[in-house]
């Protein structure tokens, strides 16, 4: 027999899928098919054990992957290799595995896909059996051999303009940890500080860019898993500098846990949300990402998280959320087999444009609150001068009034003073609350913090958001006084955050 077709492949039951006792014509031909299939499958059962890298299904049809600009994105623990044959379970061992977690990778299409735990002849293996994508990782002992946390994108769809790692451990350095028995345990780690690996990605259609980490948590340890949540914060801050984010990973922490546990201290974040907030469209109902070897686990503790950068950034619109709890029949006369302890948690998502609601042009900026127009302190030309809110005059010089230009097609706008011809900026790269606007010269470069989306809350006003930060521009404390500079602030709707956009003649 040459291969395994996806008759062998058993998704989990959804609610509107055929139940035990229904009797209807389609159904019992479907069980005689199925019956038929398990026959000849157990009758070529010699012939299985040397065809098992052609196993290969068909693509899951609801994928979007073949739409410009939409993404399918999934984070799987694949389950290192050591203990799995020693636990008596042959159907566990990489080899029967192997061509299964293929299947799974092509049958959904996934454009993106984080794993962990994998040792480093499974990260060969994986090479092989799946050339239309590229890899970056490294492993947590920074060899090859020991278990990694790696990123494989398809390359028709994306380029790797950048990628690095950084480990969980104080500091998050860059460079191996382990060099001394004290430094194997971070914290309260039950074991070894795991990698983070990131790239950074360009789609070839749409050229937009965007970073994907993937990272794994310590299992036990209270203060390792806080303290990693922490530090993957602020490295996504330091490394994507605001452009759109994807986190992906085994965070060893589920939605119910305390409110310093890793999913709590992420999802309540100014940064990112899980994606299963973000979606109506959920299967299954549960979110069990650890299965025990059981095809039917109970509970619905979700451990594999994929977190994207908040709606603050105007980033990603998340069409679909899913936790694939697919099993085989008849490998190697086995069924119930499982390709992995984890079930793969998948993502369907589009990455959203900023929107340009106003044109090119010269415009005066009103804080809605005390209407007082946003200008350049003293009229000052020179760098680092503070822009503060003050009465609008139309004389000269014109330091309220303010030029906005779109930036190509990336829909942010550079937002440059009549006066000085120097522009909104966030002073020191800040992506804190409280951070101050300042004006300095415009750089076309990767920090983002001189551009701006501008997003329109109707009847002629507008929230003026930092590409860098994703935090918009506000008057502190809803001030009423001349001379009060502005910062960025978590946007909550607020009068002191919005602006009225009055173009000048």
């Amino acid at each position: 027999m040459k291969k395994l077709t996806s008759v062998g492949i058993k998704p989990m039951p959804t609610t509107n899928q055929k139940r035990k006792g229904d009797t209807s014509a389609s159904f019992i031909k479907t069980l005689k098919l199925l019956l038929l299939s398990t026959l000849i499958i157990t009758g070529c059962q010699k012939q299985e054990v040397n065809q098992q890298q052609n196993l290969t299904s068909e693509k899951g049809k609801a994928s979007v992957s073949g739409t410009p600009g939409f993404y399918t994105i999934a984070t799987y623990n694949l389950r290192r290799i050591p203990g799995d044959g020693s636990e008596g379970v042959p159907q566990r061992e990489w080899s029967f595995r192997r061509p299964l977690v293929k299947d799974m990778i092509l049958k959904y299409d996934f454009d993106i896909f984080g794993v962990q735990e994998p040792m480093g002849v499974q990260i060969d293996n994986l090479v092989t059996d799946l050339p239309g994508y590229e890899r970056k990782g490294w492993s947590d002992h920074n060899d090859h051999a020991y278990q990694h946390q790696d990123i494989f994108v398809k390359k028709s769809k994306f380029t790797i303009k950048n990628s690095g790692k950084f480990w969980m451990y104080p500091g998050g350095p860059t460079s191996h940890t382990h060099t001394s028995a004290s430094d194997w345990k971070p914290w309260d780690s039950e074991y070894h500080a795991c990698v983070c690996t990131w790239v950074k990605l360009q789609d070839k259609t749409t050229g937009r860019e965007f970073f994907v980490f993937n990272a794994h948590y310590d299992p036990t340890g209270t203060q390792a898993k806080e303290q990693s949540a922490i530090l993957t914060l602020n490295k996504i801050k330091e490394i994507a500098k605001g452009l759109p984010s994807i986190l992906m990973g085994d965070l060893n922490s589920n939605q119910y846990q305390n409110s310093a546990a890793p999913y709590h201290y992420l999802n309540n974040s100014l940064l990112l949300d899980e994606t299963w907030n973000l979606t109506t469209n959920r299967t299954p109902t549960s979110r069990q990402t650890g299965n025990w070897w059981n095809i039917n686990p109970p509970g619905d503790s979700q451990i594999d998280h994929i977190f994207v950068s908040k709606e603050a950034h105007n980033d990603w619109q998340v069409i679909s959320r899913k936790v694939l709890w697919d099993h085989y029949d008849g490998v190697n006369g086995y069924n119930d087999v499982l390709p992995s302890d984890h079930f793969p948690v998948v993502a369907e998502m589009q990455m959203i444009k900023p929107t340009t609601p106003v044109a090119n042009g010269t415009y005066r900026i009103m804080a809605k609150h005390s209407g007082k127009a946003v200008i350049v302190s003293g009229a000052s030309t020179a760098n680092d001068a503070q822009v503060v809110q003050w009465d609008y005059t139309s004389a000269n010089p014109k330091n309220d009034e303010w030029v906005l230009t779109k930036i190509d097609t990336s829909g942010y706008y550079r937002i440059t003073n009549v006066n000085s011809n120097l522009d909104l900026n966030v002073k020191g790269q800040s992506t804190s609350n409280l951070g101050p606007m300042v004006q300095w010269p415009y750089a076309s470069d990767l920090i983002y913090n001189d551009e701006w989306s501008i997003i329109s809350l109707g009847s002629g006003y507008y929230r003026i958001v930092s590409r860098h930060s994703g935090l918009s521009l506000n008057v502190p404390a809803s001030s009423l006084s001349n001379g009060t500079q502005l910062i960025q602030y978590t946007y909550e709707g607020t009068a002191n955050s919005q602006f009225q956009l009055i173009a000048v003649p």
